[in-house]
């Protein structure tokens, strides 16, 4: 059976349009430190496993062993917000 003609040209057009991919909001083993809003604490840390999703706030040197800790467990960070201070090996320039 030959496809018509206007299936092939929709078929085509759905080739050359661009991929997009739904994001869940829940990235397994991905962590992130945040700048604190509230203002209770320096920074706000949120971790994701395979099974939660846990937010707790805590001060930028927890925040930098925090950082430290999961990298070294293989958890990727997700967007990187607070900067370190200059002293600390993660320390980039902008």
């Amino acid at each position: 059976m030959a496809e018509s003609t206007e299936r092939k040209k929709y078929n085509k057009q759905k080739m050359n349009e661009p991929k997009t991919i739904k994001l869940t909001g829940v990235f397994p083993k991905t962590f992130r430190a945040t700048k604190c809003e509230t203002g209770r604490a320096d920074c706000c840390f949120e971790y994701t496993d395979e099974k939660k999703k846990v937010f707790f706030e805590v001060s930028l040197h927890g925040a930098i062993e925090l950082h430290e800790h999961f990298t070294e467990l293989g958890y990727t960070e997700l967007a990187p917000k607070v900067e370190f201070p200059t002293w600390h090996p993660n320390y980039k320039e902008r």
